[in-house]
């Protein structure tokens, strides 16, 4: 199946809108709501030259019969000049709300990462007047309760919920259906293989130090009493080492929470991870939107998602491995349709420790 700008429906207030120009859709393993924009001239069917599409509606965005937004319209843009009058309308899935609102300051006892983020979303789903509710979805271990945690006042939901799954390892994403996810990074590689000269159109790489560090230490207070008798002080912290750099540059982080050891120790682990994820990334554009073979759970000719590994060859980039995808970004104009994938190194965000190697990424080292 070719994609083409009729693929593109963005459905408002139960009406389909189908012609748009220009299209942007980006959904990444590092934003908790993905985001999308659209274009079209103003006289294209439904608009009859002007705007029925209004801030604050509740929308789905479908590629090809696959959703890959459902949330609400954030901007509405109508622009003319003597040739031409467009309109472009911009949006975000309804995780978008836990980016910009506040979460209910206070404590909470005795909570896991999937219950915390269950009592910080159920103020947006008891809201009467609310279209789209919240969903949260858990597929990874989110680990032991946290005896107390603190949400301090003004902070926003994403902000408390980001500081408890950084605690525990865990990633937070939409699933594109209006639902927050907790997740982990991908294990199993999809049967495509993107390769210089067959799939690719344009790539390019770029690795770096900047935001990494030869140790990582993590510290806290205690919340249990027994560490904090005397002596046991050198307890209350947690070190990742990365191997792969060679000189000293040691950074000392405070933890979000009250935690002993082992959760100091997973959150030094995910730091590194994090760090080292972001260090490397390949970019790489291919036709269309559609993954064409099955795999991870795909349907053959589904889309590209984020969150998959996808196996890659490439000798000019010195590239033979599969590559963990943090972001897609599927594209529409006049030139035709086109997906950007935003690829990293495939232990990032793991909390396993990355072997110190010359292996990887050839081309950028470690």
């Amino acid at each position: 199946m070719t994609d083409t700008a009729r693929d593109i429906v963005l459905q408002v207030n139960g009406r389909d809108y189908i012609g748009w120009e220009r299209m942007e859709v980006v959904r990444s393993l590092e934003a908790i709501a993905g985001t999308f924009e659209v274009e079209a001239a103003a006289h294209m069917p439904g608009l009859d030259g002007r705007a029925p599409i209004r801030p604050g509606d509740a929308c789905t965005l479908k590629l090809g019969g696959e959703t890959v937004i459902t949330g609400f319209v954030d901007d509405v843009a109508l622009r003319y000049d003597a040739r031409r009058r467009a309109v472009s309308v911009a949006g975000r899935d309804a995780t978008g709300d836990l980016v910009d609102c506040s979460a209910v300051a206070g404590q909470y006892k005795n909570q896991t990462l999937p219950q915390l983020a269950q009592a910080l979303v159920k103020p947006f789903n008891d809201d009467p007047k609310r279209t789209l509710p919240i969903s949260v979805l858990t597929d990874v271990p989110a680990g032991e309760q946290f005896p107390l945690y603190e949400v301090d006042s003004g902070e926003t939901v994403f902000e408390a919920l980001e500081r408890a799954a950084r605690q525990r390892g865990v990633l937070l994403n939409s699933d594109g259906r209006g639902g927050l996810v907790l997740t982990g990074p991908a294990t199993q590689a999809i049967a495509t293989r993107l390769e210089r000269g067959v799939n690719i159109l344009a790539a390019s790489g770029t690795a770096s130090w900047l935001g990494r560090h030869s140790t990582i230490t993590v510290k806290a207070q205690s919340s249990n009493p027994f560490w904090a008798a005397g002596g046991a002080a050198n307890k209350q912290l947690g070190t990742a080492v990365d191997d792969n750099i060679s000189r000293f540059r040691p950074l000392e982080l405070l933890a979000e929470v009250s935690a002993d050891g082992p959760d100091l120790q997973s959150r030094a682990e995910w730091e590194r991870g994090v760090r080292l994820g972001r260090s490397v990334r390949v970019e790489v554009t291919v036709q269309g939107w559609r993954n064409p073979s099955a795999g991870s759970g795909q349907a053959p000719g589904g889309l590209w998602r984020p969150n998959t590994l996808i196996p890659m060859r490439d000798d000019w980039l010195d590239i033979d491995e599969p590559l963990l995808c943090a972001a897609v970004a599927y594209r529409a104009d006049e030139s035709g349709t086109t997906t950007l994938l935003s690829l990293t190194k495939p232990g990032a965000y793991s909390l396993l420790p990355e072997p110190a190697t010359g292996g990887g990424i050839v081309g950028f080292g470690n």
